[in-house]
């Protein structure tokens, strides 16, 4: 674990770059980052570190969607393994109510779920 944290700026930007091809066009209200553990650090870690963001910022580590999720939200389902149920029944209920949804991962089921929808997906390099 520590190490991982250690490799977080490297981690991060292997994301960004993976993000760059992810083109999105709606206004959004907030931002939603639904992802467990480490996954679920951009949403928790970034405004820590004085990150500014101009909308609402949500983490969701949970099954399903929170509340505040809506059409103008903008969903980011991260999940290394691509496979974390919670992350994916998260995505699942996106999809279904046709939200704006992207999936970044290293493959696994998300990355499939968003190729069969044609949503965008960062595919995160597994090294």
């Amino acid at each position: 674990m520590k190490q991982v944290i250690l490799n977080f700026p490297q981690q991060f930007a292997k994301g960004l770059k993976a993000a760059e091809g992810v083109k999105l066009s709606c206004p959004f209200t907030n931002i939603i980052v639904c992802g467990l553990g480490g996954s679920a650090l951009p949403g928790s870690l970034l405004p820590e570190l004085g990150v500014k963001f101009d909308l609402p910022l949500f983490t969701h580590r949970d099954y399903g969607l929170p509340k505040a999720a809506n059409e103008k939200s903008l969903i980011i389902c991260i999940s290394f393994s691509g496979n974390t149920e919670e992350t994916i029944s998260a995505y699942q209920e996106a999809i279904g109510k046709n939200y704006n949804a992207i999936a970044v991962c290293t493959g696994g089921k998300l990355e499939q779920m968003a190729k069969e929808n044609g949503l965008p997906v960062a595919v995160v390099p597994n090294d």
